[in-house]
Formats: C-alpha cells, structure tokens, sequence
C-alpha cells in the first residue's frame, strides 16, 4: 500500500450517522473537566486562524450541559477579534453544547470551530507582535471538584513572518462503525486502518512533510508502506513524503482544503485482555520545506499564488504554530465476542480526523475517547 496524498472531504461525505459511542451510564455525579487551547499565532499575510479547544472528562461520572466560555477583555482589538458560530451567544461569549452531548469518565472533545481573525485583514492593520491574551472556561451540570484546570489562558500572536501552518486531527482507531454511528471496537490479533487528515492555514505551501506516528503499548504497525519507516517495536512509524505539496488557504470550514493520507494498518496483540482502550497515542506532522510566498503587502486574504515554483528546503522546515500539530488518540479494544459500544443518541457524522458533529448547521470536530475499565 503506497501512501497517497489526497483530499479528504470533511461534511461533504457523511461517511456514517448517528449516536455518540459513550460509556454505561453512571450514577455517579461528579465529572472533572479539564481544558487545553492552542492553534493562535496568525501567520504574516493570513487573515485568520482556527483555535484548537480540547476538553477531557478526568471523573467518574458523565458531565452533560457542556459550555465554553470566552474572555477576550485581554485581547487587543485593534490587533485581533474572535469569531463564534452562529449558535453560540455572541454577547456573552458562551458556546452550550446540546443535542445530548455528553462527556463519560475518559472522554475527549476536540473542536477546530472558533477563529482568531485579524482586524486589519491579511495585513492585521500592518500590525505584528502579541496581540494579548484569550482565556476559555469549560463548565458542565456535574460537580466539578477541580476548578483549577477548567481553564485555559493562551498567548495570541501576529506572526512577523510568512510560512506554512499545518493543522493535524485523526480518527481514533476502531475496527469500523455501525450504520447507527456506533464505534466498533478491534478484537485482540486483528487489524484497522489508521487515519489522519491535515491543512495549512499558513502563506505558503509546504513543499514535503514528516509524518510521526506513536501507538500505545499492545499495537503495533505492521506491513510495508513506501516512504515508512517502523521503530520501537513497530509501534512507530515515521512517513516521510518530500514531495507533497500542501497549498495554503486551509480551514475546517472548506472541504477543498482538507488533505488526508492512506490508512497504516494497525494490528493489537492478541494478549491484550479487552474490552479496553488502549493511551496514550500520538500523532504529529512536520513540513520539510515551503514555496516562497508572495509579498505579505502584495498578497489579497484570499490569493494563493506564488512567486515560481522556488522554495526553501531545510530539514523538517520550522511551522509557524506547532502547538496544533499533533493530535492524541486512542485504541478501541473489545474482546472476541464484543458489540459496537453505544451511547447517548445525538446527531453525528464520521469525518475524516474525527467524528463531526452537527450543532446549529455547523460541523465541528469531535472525538470520542473513552476508558473502558474491564
């Protein structure tokens, strides 16, 4: 199996429908949400840039009533504004979480649906530098006994320079997912496919990439992929494509944009004991190299045009934000006789990168992760 560089539709192929994959319902009331941001340094010459929120249930107990909190009174408005979709309240900044979603013990939400634009346009007012600060508050229904990692406070930038700025996001791995939604988990000594798609909110084209993958202890990779190497076990795997070019002008919100990359094959051991999911797994990408970008003074917001086909080749080339350019996953393990793992029932579609949910008419990203105690 060679891999191939192609895009991938995200929204425009509902690949499968349905219900979240959630854990057994508990009694227990108590959730422990914590959060992380990141994906907020604007390239030169970019109008804007899709925030990268996760969420994770650490608790015991599921937390439903799921609402983020924006704060932008640490923002410079000349410099920079956030833009929510349409079914959050923009006066108050607060973004509810319907449609019965909900978070059980383990689980993780990852969205790529809000966006830091620039207020002078691509030129951000010909303005560069730390454009302040943006502060993001989880809270849900549960109880909450750590209040202390509910929030997250990141440092907005306006980046002096043009370049690449790629964005990763992968399913988790499953055996499949039935036509109800439902996530099918891989029985102990058989396969799935592994499957990542990434965009480049950056000025220019990225001219190659590195792909690293980790898995969690009890998987491994296994047959030979042209341009891969395996280490560690074959729990590794480092992909190496120089000559893929990745154009710029990516954004959750273009399926044109969205490129993805032939599934590796996973294998688990047949000793692990499951049901069990499998953490912590990793994947990360790199450009090697980009195009020359046009002049930031000359370039529109929406010109994706360079200056010949030049470019500067270095060594796993320098991204303008690497804080979203890996993604954390799992391995959904059943035992042999195991049945798809269902939950709450909500309005879904399985994309690529992750499993998309629809709220308001907008697609956002989510992943469903979930520790499933034997």
């Amino acid at each position: 199996m060679k891999l191939v560089l192609r895009r991938a539709a995200v929204g425009a192929v509902a690949f499968f429908a349905v219900s979240a994959v959630s854990a057994p319902v508990f009694a227990e009331t108590t959730a422990d949400l914590r959060i992380s941001a990141g994906g907020t340094t604007i390239a030169l010459g970019a109008s804007a840039k899709d925030i990268a929120v996760s969420i994770i249930n650490d608790g015991p107990g599921a937390a439903t009533g799921i609402k983020l909190t924006f704060d932008t009174s640490q923002l410079a408005p000349a410099m920079v504004w956030l833009e929510l979709p349409a079914w959050c309240d923009t006066a108050t900044k607060t973004c509810e979480f319907t449609e019965g979603v909900q978070l059980t013990t383990g689980e993780n939400l990852d969205t790529v649906f809000f966006r830091l634009l620039k207020t002078g346009g691509s030129t951000g007012g010909a303005t560069t530098g730390p454009a302040g600060k943006l502060k993001v508050t989880v809270s849900s229904d549960a109880t909450d006994p750590n209040a202390s990692n509910n929030v997250a406070v990141v440092d907005v930038m306006l980046s002096e320079t043009d370049g690449v700025d790629l964005k990763v996001l992968n399913w988790d791995v499953a055996a499949d997912i039935t036509e109800d939604g439902d996530i099918v988990p891989v029985k102990p000594g058989e396969t799935a496919p592994f499957i990542a798609a990434f965009y480049n909110q950056g000025t220019a084209a990225a001219k190659g990439v590195v792909t690293t993958v980790m898995l969690p202890a009890g998987a491994t990779f296994e047959g030979a992929v042209p341009h891969c190497v395996y280490s560690e076990g074959n729990r590794k795997a480092v992909c190496t494509e120089p000559d893929w070019i990745i154009p710029t002008g990516g954004s959750h919100k273009d399926d044109s944009t969205w490129y993805g990359i032939e599934p590796l094959t996973v294998r688990v051991a047949s000793t692990v004991a499951g049901p069990v999911n499998l953490t912590p797994g990793n994947i990360t990408i790199e450009p090697m190299g980009e195009l020359e970008p046009e002049s930031a003074t000359a370039r529109s917001a929406t010109a994706k045009k360079f200056t010949g086909a030049s470019a500067r080749l270095v060594d796993k080339y320098k991204d303008i934000d690497p804080t979203d350019n890996g993604d954390d996953f799992i391995v959904y393990v059943g035992s042999n006789g195991n049945l798809p793992q269902t939950g709450t029932n909500v309005a879904l579609i399985a994309g690529i990168g992750g499993i998309m949910l629809i709220a308001g008419g907008t697609l956002f990203m989510i992943t469903r992760r979930r520790r499933v105690v034997a």
